[in-house]
């Protein structure tokens, strides 16, 4: 759930973050004073105050200042739909927070830091709602039409599907289980996803096993079994062989990815 955590004040300038990838989702607030990301390949982005940016995992990036600010940053191992689907379409992307946004987003920096040093019973329930809190700051701020939503039967028969998904996950249930739930032929729940999202159905459901495995592996104590099995794999070589070639690490890379903050 959250993989790391930084807050108060820093200077880029003296301590600079290079251009890297990195495994997680990264989330940084800017409060007082204005910050901007660095980019790979494009010049960087105009530096902001009171600002959340978000960026997807594996795109590569570091961080700029003209002095020392105040900022919160938030590393998390996934973020909930459709927010995901939205950044990553995006690459990155940056959200206009107002100052009492960007004071809460650092009082919820504060309050984790304890939970995140030293994990009690509760920690994860407080991880959860500093993820779906921080979540709702920016997809308020998401343009009217930007996000998919369901117009027609083929918009509903795709999200149908994903629900479904989501609660079977773990019986590991193959195409044609999955259109006989929703009453179609699997040719046909392959041609609606094609129709809606430009992408078969596979990889939609492969990316959401993923997805829930990250989100199993950040409790340190689930071992491979219980993460293959939560997420709808047939064993833990296979979930292994799958998440490599997903994300390019292997799943003990990514717990022990090393996260910059």
């Amino acid at each position: 759930m959250l993989r790391n955590l930084a807050s108060g004040n820093k200077d880029f300038t003296a301590e600079p973050v290079s251009v890297i990838s990195r495994v997680n989702w990264e989330f940084m607030v800017s409060l007082k004073q204005p910050l901007g990301p660095l980019l790979a390949d494009t010049p960087p982005p105009t530096m902001r105050t009171h600002c959340l940016w978000i960026f997807p995992p594996t795109t590569s990036h570091g961080w700029r200042s003209s002095g020392t600010v105040q900022r919160a940053m938030f590393q998390f191992g996934y973020v909930p739909e459709p927010l995901a689907t939205f950044t990553i379409q995006k690459s990155w992307y940056a959200f206009p927070l107002s100052p009492s946004e960007s004071r809460e987003a650092n009082g919820l920096a504060e309050f984790l830091l304890p939970h995140f040093e030293k994990p009690d019973a509760t920690s994860i329930i407080h991880f959860h709602a500093a993820l779906y809190r921080l979540s709702q700051m920016a997809i308020v701020n998401i343009p009217p039409g930007e996000l998919p939503r369901p117009e027609n039967m083929a918009n509903q028969k795709v999200e149908a599907a994903v629900s479904w998904f989501t609660e079977h996950m773990h019986e590991n249930p193959n195409l044609e289980e999955i259109a006989r739930a929703l009453r179609i032929s699997s040719s046909h729940l392959r041609r609606i996803f094609w129709s809606v999202r430009k992408v078969n159905p596979h990889s939609v459901f492969m990316e959401m096993r993923i997805r829930r495995a990250m989100e199993t592996m950040t409790d340190n104590s689930a071992s491979l079994e219980a993460v293959a099995e939560a997420s709808g794999f047939g064993s833990a070589s296979d979930f292994s062989r799958s998440f490599k070639r997903n994300k390019g690490i292997t799943p003990s890379q990514w717990r022990k990815g090393l996260l910059t903050k």
